[in-house]
């Protein structure tokens, strides 16, 4: 049952679903003070890692509903149409319905104003972000993925 349309305070539930999520899978999760940083929350890996790790900006978006046959995560940050390296490291987009995490690295996502997801389709390859689908081994590697947008 999808709560009643309030974007803040889905925002919200996203990221703290997320926060549990990713505690629930060894890390340790700090929250910034305020509203005003770019990013959501900071990952910390160096528990899964052994010592020192990466710290890691996240910007947590959510879909919960299908929009022309896909899920749609929306940007609406300031004037500009996406999320910059600059803004965070990862976007995690949480597809509520079907209850699927995506763990983007924000350099290989393109300048667009909104992402399309396809987690209800079989088989799970036939989106630009499908392999990112569950890739919570990305948030425990010491280096941020370099890899073009294209690819």
């Amino acid at each position: 049952m999808m709560p009643p349309y309030r974007p803040k305070l889905l925002g919200e539930r996203a990221e703290c679903a997320f926060m549990n999520a990713a505690l629930d899978r060894g890390f340790t999760v700090a929250q910034p003070f305020g509203d005003s940083a770019p990013y959501d929350l900071v990952l910390d890996a160096s528990t899964l890692l052994g010592g020192r790790g990466p710290l890691w900006r996240v910007q947590v978006k959510s879909a919960w509903r299908i929009h022309q046959r896909c899920y749609r995560v929306n940007f609406h940050r300031s004037s500009r149409q996406t999320i910059t390296p600059d803004d965070a490291d990862f976007l995690v987009a949480y597809v509520v319905p079907e209850k699927a995490w995506y763990i983007i690295p924000v350099p290989l996502i393109r300048p667009t104003e909104f992402l399309t997801l396809y987690p209800h389709r079989k088989p799970h390859n036939r989106g630009r972000y499908e392999r990112f689908r569950e890739a919570w081994h990305l948030l425990r590697s010491s280096r941020l993925l370099t890899l073009r947008r294209n690819d």
